[in-house]
């Protein structure tokens, strides 16, 4: 139920994110405002309500206008391909927290001090300015596209691009079905980037010894 509600949830936006031809009709807008009105928070019991009808118009006004869709799941999208995070983009990153459960769990570290340091580093790294090496797609996508070409073409390989053609199936399909900046859609490449790229790139061939 809870993932329902969230593939719900993301077809909110692209409903909203419209103008000129592609803008929704004054009845598509009443329903829109009842479940994500303008206090930008999205009503679940409305959204549970109007479900049926929230798909029925994101499919009508993605055929008024497929480009504003498109550009709307491209821009989502651009943690995947682009370096740099562009202006009026926020990425969502790493959550350090442990919501009410059942379960009574909460946190409770044994080592504060590390707790804090952990928090500062996490909180440097989320930083715009920095945050494409650790949180963005791109350019540890690139980095190991790059450097396993050049291990294929240094060992007359190809077996390399095995190491890098399931990151590229994880994050290109993504560029087009992408519904928000959220990190943990493309942690395998931030996990197999930072270790096989550099890796290959330093890669030699062995040398044999002649006896």
């Amino acid at each position: 139920m809870r993932r329902q509600t969230c593939l719900l949830a993301g077809l909110i936006e692209p409903c909203c994110f419209r103008g000129g031809s592609a803008a929704v009709t004054p009845e598509e807008r009443s329903i829109l405002s009842q479940i994500h009105p303008e206090d930008d928070t999205i009503r679940l019991d409305a959204l549970g309500r109007y479900s049926d009808e929230l798909v029925k118009i994101a499919i009508a006004v993605s055929l008024r206008n497929p480009f504003v869709t498109i550009q709307y799941f491209l821009t989502n999208a651009s943690f995947i391909f682009q370096v740099i995070q562009p202006p009026g983009v926020r990425l969502s990153h790493v959550m350090m927290i442990v919501n009410e459960n059942q379960f009574g769990f909460r946190p409770n570290s044994k080592l504060p001090i590390f707790g804090q340091l952990f928090r500062k580093i996490i909180a440097i790294s989320e930083m715009p300015a920095v945050d494409w090496l650790f949180w963005r797609n791109a350019f540890w996508m690139y980095l190991l596209v790059f450097a396993g070409t050049i291990t294929c073409i240094r060992l007359s390989s190809w077996k390399y691009y095995l190491v890098i053609i399931p990151v590229l199936l994880n994050a290109l399909p993504l560029t087009f079905l992408v519904g928000s900046h959220i990190s943990r859609y493309i942690f395998p490449t931030l996990l197999v980037g930072p270790l096989f790229g550099i890796g290959l790139l330093f890669m030699r061939p062995k040398v044999k010894k002649l006896h």
